[in-house]
């Protein structure tokens, strides 16, 4: 993309850690997400989340991943993620509005 400011990840706030998929992965549909949250010096704030999907127009899925996210991370077991390269990017804050960002690129085929 042309926009490359703000790419780098964030991470003053919970640590956010994608297990899958790997970030630069192939994978095949359905696929298996695992991210794992953990707090850094204030607990998670759920409220705070937000998952989107970047495309020319970013998509906000968070809707869509939030009956998969607790305090702990999200785990969807078998994600319907439509075939082609996906950039997702993950925002979370603590209660004492730390923000942390995690960006993951993958590819479904």
């Amino acid at each position: 993309g042309i926009l490359e400011a703000g790419r780098e990840d964030i991470s003053a706030g919970p640590v956010i850690e994608v297990v899958e998929p790997l970030n630069g992965g192939r994978l095949p549909m359905p696929i298996q997400v695992l991210v794992r949250f953990a707090p850094r010096a204030e607990p998670v704030d759920l409220a705070s989340l937000k998952v989107t999907l970047i495309k020319f127009i970013s998509i906000d899925i968070t809707d869509r991943i939030r009956p998969y996210a607790t305090a702990e991370g999200i785990q969807v077991h078998e994600a319907k993620i439509p075939p082609g390269k996906h950039r997702v990017r993950i925002t979370l804050a603590d209660r004492a509005g730390e923000w942390s960002v995690k960006e993951v690129s993958f590819e479904v085929l």
